[in-house]
């Protein structure tokens, strides 16, 4: 919720961070529906399970904040992306919780009684962290998403 931060402390380096965040969250997105359409078309034999609502949700997902992202990056606003930032952080909240279950089990992970599994997944979980952040920070330090943004006050604003 780095929306909410630049609210409490409206300064040019956490909105270089909103700007950067919100792009690295959509790029971990569609990373995230491109690798599961491959575990998708192993697992069931479709690249894509319409049928399935947590596929349909990670669409949903997909579309909603790309869209989200095309309108900070045209506004180029701190104040503007901290508001979309929390409206995409509650839209996605809404849609994944919204989504039920047909196919897929609910926690294949956490109920899997092979440790082994158990520990990948958690730390293919953290390189993904890992990676993301740093490539958060790559994007906030480049400062090349809003340049402008670098000589914005609070009293400029």
């Amino acid at each position: 919720m780095a929306g909410v931060l630049y609210f409490l402390r409206p300064t040019p380096t956490v909105a270089r961070w909103i700007f950067a965040l919100q792009l690295t969250a959509a790029a971990v997105w569609v990373l995230y529906c491109l690798t599961s359409m491959f575990a998708t078309y192993l697992t069931w034999g479709q690249w894509i399970a319409w049928e399935e609502p947590r596929v349909r949700a990670s669409f949903h997902v997909l579309w909603f904040s790309l869209a989200c992202l095309a309108l900070v990056l045209w506004m180029r606003h701190p104040r503007f992306a901290a508001v979309v930032n929390i409206v995409v952080a509650g839209g996605v909240l809404l849609i994944v919780k919204g989504a039920s279950i047909v196919r897929h089990p609910l926690n294949p992970v956490g109920e899997s009684t092979s440790s082994a599994y158990q520990l990948t997944y958690l730390t293919l979980v953290l390189i993904c962290v890992a990676g993301a952040t740093l490539f958060a920070a790559w994007l906030a330090n480049r400062n090349w998403l809003a340049p402008e943004i670098t000589a914005l006050t609070p009293e400029n604003q």
